[in-house]
């Protein structure tokens, strides 16, 4: 199956169709499968770039010299961080057949039952 109509159908519907449409081809993986494949795709794809983020985020962290950066870099950091927990946690709750609505409380997104 080409992963084109669904990618188009997909990303018509983000506010930046064409890096929507860009970064998901940019992965061999999304030429074939279902919704599905594509969502853990994305999410795949998250994670692996904000992974990539915290780490430089840590190694400005530890070169700077200024005190001015140290705190947010450090809050920067943490918050990436969590992005990646969140994101491996949406990837076990998909697998696990875990069918809820996604609800957002302050900053916190989580599925609910």
């Amino acid at each position: 199956m080409n992963g084109d109509p669904l990618i188009a159908t997909v990303c018509r519907q983000t506010p930046n169709p064409d890096s929507c449409t860009s970064i998901l081809k940019s992965d061999p993986r999304t030429g074939t499968g279902n919704i599905n494949d594509l969502m853990l795709i994305s999410i795949d794809l998250a994670s692996f770039n904000a992974t990539a983020t915290r780490v430089k985020i840590h190694s400005l962290l530890l070169g700077t010299t200024d005190p001015g950066l140290t705190e947010p870099l450090k809050d920067c950091a943490n918050d990436y961080e969590s992005v990646v927990v969140y994101l491996d946690q949406a990837v076990e709750l998909f697998k696990s057949g875990a069918n809820g609505e996604v609800e957002t409380q302050g900053t916190s997104t989580y599925l609910s039952r």
